[in-house]
């Protein structure tokens, strides 16, 4: 009976420094090889995004050498921009340019009704219009050719005693309006 209790000792101990190394082995991959592992991979990502961004720069600065130069070009293109685009406080510039148009032309503005800005993606559309008397070939052309950006989308026109009035619906172009002047019916 000795030989046999030994035995199943000794299968006890192997099976027990089995299980045990088992669990050593579960635990350290669980614990250390797998959370590493993700943490790897992560830092591997991170690389490649670093990477391109560097070859980015790199293509940057080959094609612009002078870095300042551009930076100045980009703005004075931006300012262009800005030029063409309304913004909430230059609404009465517009008008000086509709106002030194008419004058210019000979045209007689009988009034302006702004109506409702509609919303856009990234701006504003304001319908603006614009009833004259007079010539309004000329003035049209004018308008079209003033530094802000502006499209004439409808044109309409009726006689009355030899008189020529012409109804104009512009759309100007804006960042922002103040409050009144995105009011259906406001006036100037």
């Amino acid at each position: 009976m000795k030989l046999t209790n030994e035995n199943s000792s000794n299968t006890t101990k192997i099976v027990l420094a089995l299980a045990v190394l088992v669990l050593v082995v579960y635990g350290f991959y669980g614990l250390v090889y797998e959370p590493q592992s993700q943490k790897i991979s992560e830092l591997g990502q991170q690389g490649k995004v670093l990477e391109a961004e560097n070859q980015e720069i790199k293509r940057y600065k080959e094609e612009h050498p002078e870095p300042d130069k551009h930076i100045e070009e980009l703005d004075s293109r931006k300012e262009e921009i800005n030029k063409a685009l309304l913004n909430e406080l230059e609404f009465s510039g517009y008008v000086k340019q509709r106002d030194r148009a008419a004058l210019e032309t000979g045209v007689q503005i009988l009034s302006m009704n702004l109506r409702a800005a509609v919303n856009k993606a990234e701006y504003r559309e304001i319908p603006v219009e614009i009833e004259t008397k007079g010539s309004y070939i000329e003035y049209l052309k004018k308008l079209e050719k003033t530094e802000r950006l502006n499209t004439i989308s409808e044109i309409g026109l009726s006689a009355k005693n030899n008189l020529v009035t012409c109804k104009i619906i512009m759309r100007i172009y804006s960042y922002g309006i103040d409050a009144a002047a995105s009011k259906p019916g406001a006036k100037t």
